[in-house]
């Protein structure tokens, strides 16, 4: 039981780690400057915080936030909110960012510059179809990102991290931009909000009650204690 909820962890953390959490980090590290600290405060605090908070509201009501958002304001409220929200982290904003910064970030330097727009077709084509491919059996989410995808994922940041450690660590700190000179901790909060993690959570809580509900937690009071250990 302890190994399967170590493996529901990796699983939120493997769907929520998307592009915005890939690019938005360093380049707030290069923007803000000395005021790097309370920039990354105002990132964590709407990028991670408020993202971990509705997860664990969510574990609440296991009909998911649509059944809340029904009964608390209206039924009307609730669809076409969740319709806009769904849009947003899905076919216009965050699904086409995440084939983008891939193929930018680690396809599109090794290839001619005359070959940029093929490529991206041809890469884009490949990775939705493999993410299709992932998502076609939802039962196996946890083992197939869990288990392989995220593990991989997460020895791979700590290598860039180490090599970009090595390499940029003696590198003179740059002067803030404007916009972090102004109000550091606020452009950091609008970075952090940017990833659209806050709102991913609202449609993630229900795959983390219905894994936890696949792990044998069947209990509210149960779901609610374990995810809270888990995020």
């Amino acid at each position: 039981m302890i190994k399967k909820g170590a493996l529901t962890g990796l699983l939120l953390f493997g769907i929520f780690f998307g592009a915005g959490n890939l690019i938005f980090p360093p380049s707030l590290g290069v923007q803000s400057g000395p005021n790097f600290w309370p920039a990354i405060g105002g990132f964590v605090l709407s990028g991670v915080g408020i993202a971990v908070l509705t997860l664990v509201i969510g574990t609440l009501n296991p009909k998911g936030y649509i059944h809340e958002i029904s009964q608390k304001i209206a039924p009307w409220f609730a669809i076409v909110y969740l319709v806009a929200l769904y849009l947003s982290i899905g076919p216009f904003f965050a699904i086409p960012r995440t084939a983008t910064v891939a193929y930018e970030v680690g396809i599109s330097p090794l290839l001619p510059k005359y070959t940029t727009g093929l490529g991206l077709i041809v890469f884009t084509t490949i990775y939705f179809v493999a993410a299709y491919l992932i998502s076609l059996n939802p039962s196996k989410l946890l083992d197939r990102i869990g288990r392989i995808l995220t593990p991989v994922f997460a020895i791979l940041i700590i290598i860039l991290i180490i090599l970009g450690a090595f390499k940029y660590g003696s590198e003179a700190t740059q002067q803030a931009s404007a916009a972090y000179s102004i109000s550091a901790f606020g452009q950091g909060f609008l970075e952090g909000y940017n990833t659209l993690d806050a709102l991913a959570a609202v449609a993630f809580s229900v795959i983390a009650v219905t894994t936890l509900n696949q792990l044998g937690f069947k209990n509210k009071k149960n779901i609610s204690q374990r995810f809270g250990l888990l995020v």
